[in-house]
């Protein structure tokens, strides 16, 4: 901006990079190496827990240099499921979910649980006594620097409420997608983005093997001859039928109902995808003479 007049160049305003979530962790709902651990995975009041524990104003700050909004991971603010006054009030709602900072309710959730330091060596265990490390995945996705600091911070909020955490560190490396294809991450660093659901729904659905259920969506992908089949009544279950619904309906205004009933979904049993910041705004340089 200093060098905008002698350059010959300004700074176009009012671009966004229509981000929902930059940084945000996947939470895998189908880990495959620990029945315990998945159980706690799947637990909504862990989900919950690490969401309140985390001070997004404050990773902001640290990643961010105070620029972006402190949020639930959402799809793009700017997509069209939320152009009209009820699709933005789902929006709003579910860009605010779970999404204050706090500590206290956090611990509340763990020890309901039964995640509580019983052998006194100031970290939480799992419920059955076992040790438990809660292992980030950091990779690339969303650029070196945002996954990184953001996954710091976000191990040191958890660490504050008794969790231990290991940063994973996986960029460039093979793993990387591995671990998600396979179902063998626990939290794993994401950019959430993304215009119209049913271009690319598996933010939302879990119709393929990755993001948050990639065994269920192995299941809906293969036609069911590999991964797992999701549990009646299960949020996976539920929202692949959503997801159904909404690929046999031509109505553009019920298909966007529909969105907003999965929405719901990750509303109340989520999140499922935990988000920290979003919708930064993005600088975009355009010469004069353009």
């Amino acid at each position: 901006a200093e060098q905008a007049e002698s350059g010959g160049y300004h700074l176009q305003e009012g671009w966004m990079n229509g981000a929902g979530g930059w940084p945000c962790w996947l939470i895998n709902q189908d880990y495959v190496d620990d029945e315990e651990i998945r159980d706690v995975l799947r637990d909504k009041r862990f989900r919950k827990a690490i969401s309140v524990a985390l001070d997004r104003e404050h990773l902001i700050d640290v990643v961010w240099d105070g620029i972006g909004t402190p949020q639930q991971a959402t799809i793009s603010p700017q997509s069209w499921h939320f152009a009209s006054p009820e699709g933005q009030k789902v929006f709003k709602e579910w860009q605010q979910a779970d999404a204050e900072y706090d500590p206290d309710k956090a611990k509340a959730w763990l020890d309901e649980m039964g995640m509580v330091d019983q052998d006194g060596d100031g970290w939480r265990e799992l419920p059955s006594g076992k040790k438990f490390e809660l292992i980030i995945d950091v990779g690339t996705w969303g650029g070196e620097q945002i996954p990184v600091e953001g996954s710091q911070v976000l191990k040191e909020a958890l660490e504050a409420i008794g969790i231990k955490c290991i940063l994973n560190n996986l960029q460039g490396q093979p793993d990387w997608d591995l671990r998600q294809r396979e179902g063998k991450y626990m939290l794993r660093a994401a950019h959430a983005s993304e215009v119209d659901i049913w271009t690319y729904p598996d933010w939302i659905f879990p119709t393929r093997g990755n993001r948050a259920w990639p065994m269920e969506g192995k299941w809906n992908e293969t036609g069911g001859k590999e991964g797992w089949k999701p549990e009646p009544g299960s949020p996976a279950d539920r929202l692949l039928k959503l997801y159904k619904k909404g690929l046999a309906e031509p109505d553009i205004e019920k298909r966007h109902e529909i969105v907003w009933e999965a929405i719901r979904i990750h509303i109340e049993e989520g999140p499922f995808t935990l988000g920290a910041a979003g919708d930064q705004p993005m600088p975009v340089v355009v010469k004069n003479n353009f």
